[in-house]
């Protein structure tokens, strides 16, 4: 039974998931559910964005309290450096073909000027090797994002976990027909595939009458999640990554939303092993393909 009323609609508004950007198999841009302005204009954000400046480093990681330092979290090796402003001993930006989980406050893309906008990024290239990322983004109030990220920190492997997941292994997958086209017994539309997925994996997902009463925000049984996505690709490097249990940021979910001592929402990057633990963080990105 659905009653959704029309203010819940309103305040805990969130968008159907929406796909553009590119894949090894094809030679133009796709795109599913995004109106043709919104593509020009994520183009252009797209184009504008460069590799991580904060960042955490995954091989060495060890779990950390939330309540420690807000400095040091930025540093995760065993032994961390006693100044951080130590160039020499920073760890590497991000992880390359690693997807990152995105957000955005309102006005940062000018479809959204009051609405946040979510979503994941991963690094790709279409059939002339040209590179260029495949990205899936949601518009949403500013009620979702404080309910849904309130249990952020308990609930790693959300929503936009999962989605990354998915992304992850349609790029390898749709690389791996494409370099190897006599080794695929099992040849997939890595399109179809993805528009399918990520629609299946949202209905898992997406606010009904539960959230009126605060219930399941973020929340998605990892079980059926894991069906959806399936194995991993072998090639993708988050298997081989260990991250940290909670993000470098002592405000989070906080800095998401202008507050009195944040006065303005802040945006955040970051990227997430295949347990969910953190692995690079960051308020902006520089340079990702």
């Amino acid at each position: 039974m659905t009653f959704l009323t029309p203010k819940f609609r309103q305040n805990f508004f969130v968008s159907s998931p929406a796909l553009w950007g590119k894949l090894p198999s094809q030679n133009e841009f796709i795109c599913h559910n995004l109106p043709e302005y919104q593509q020009e204009e994520l183009h252009n954000w797209i184009i504008l964005q460069r590799r991580p400046t904060k960042r955490m480093t995954a091989n060495r990681a060890i779990q950390v309290s939330k309540k420690s330092n807000s400095t040091n979290l930025l540093w995760h090796h065993l032994n961390p450096p006693s100044d951080a402003s130590n160039r020499s001993s920073q760890p590497e930006i991000g992880r390359d073909m690693v997807p990152w989980c995105f957000v955005l406050p309102p006005s940062s893309l000018a479809f959204a000027p009051s609405e946040y906008v979510i979503g994941v990024w991963i690094a790709s290239y279409d059939k002339q090797n040209n590179p260029y990322p495949l990205v899936m983004i949601q518009t949403a109030s500013l009620s979702w994002i404080e309910q849904y990220f309130s249990r952020h920190a308990e609930l790693p492997r959300d929503w936009l976990f999962s989605a990354s997941r998915i992304l992850a292994k349609i790029v390898y997958t749709d690389k791996e027909q494409v370099l190897n086209p006599n080794n695929c017994i099992n040849r997939t539309d890595s399109l179809a595939r993805l528009v399918v997925q990520i629609d299946e994996l949202w209905s898992l997902s997406k606010p009904n009458w539960r959230n009126l009463f605060g219930l399941s925000y973020g929340a998605i049984d990892s079980n059926l999640a894991q069906k959806i996505i399936g194995e991993h690709h072998e090639e993708d490097p988050a298997h081989h990554l260990q991250g940290v249990r909670y993000l470098p940021w002592s405000d989070w979910p906080k800095r998401l939303t202008a507050t009195d001592n944040n006065a303005r929402p802040e945006p955040a990057f970051w990227q997430q092993d295949l347990n969910g633990r953190f692995i690079a963080a960051a308020s902006k990105l520089m340079g990702s393909n």
